[in-house]
């Protein structure tokens, strides 16, 4: 049972550090970077664009703990790997690479919240709850 949890865990972790990576972080990148655009040519013309403002420095500042969070996912999964006694590896598992996993999730819900429907590449929470 510890050899299948340990298993089941880095499955788990490699699928979010891959999908953070290849997904939730460039969508929200493209989404910082629209932000920044807009604040741009507002200012341009003469707009303060203080909620736009607001919006970029809360999701610049979650995709760096986002990215920093996976970063530290993928250290707790090698620190597991290379553990040969089984029952530490199930407890590593646990305090480690699932607590990371739990860090990691609060940042990239927090950037399902600020970002448009249009960029997030999954079916929100609200989509699942009320359409499914």
């Amino acid at each position: 049972m510890l050899e299948n949890y340990c298993k089941v865990i880095n499955i788990e972790a490699l699928t979010m550090s891959e999908i953070t990576l290849k997904q939730i972080l460039p969508a929200a990148m493209q989404f910082s970077t629209e932000l920044a655009d807009n604040i741009e040519k507002l200012t341009a013309l003469g707009v303060e664009a203080i909620a736009q403002k607001a919006v970029l420095e809360d999701v610049s500042k979650l995709i760096t703990a986002a990215y920093n969070a996976e970063q530290k996912l993928s250290e707790s999964q090698l620190a597991v790997k290379n553990e040969p006694d089984l029952q530490r590896e199930a407890d590593l598992c646990y305090s480690g690479v699932f607590a990371a996993m739990q860090e990691l999730r609060t940042y990239c819900d927090r950037l399902e919240t600020l970002m448009p429907k249009r960029l997030w590449p999954f079916p929100t929470y609200g989509d699942l709850l009320l359409y499914v």
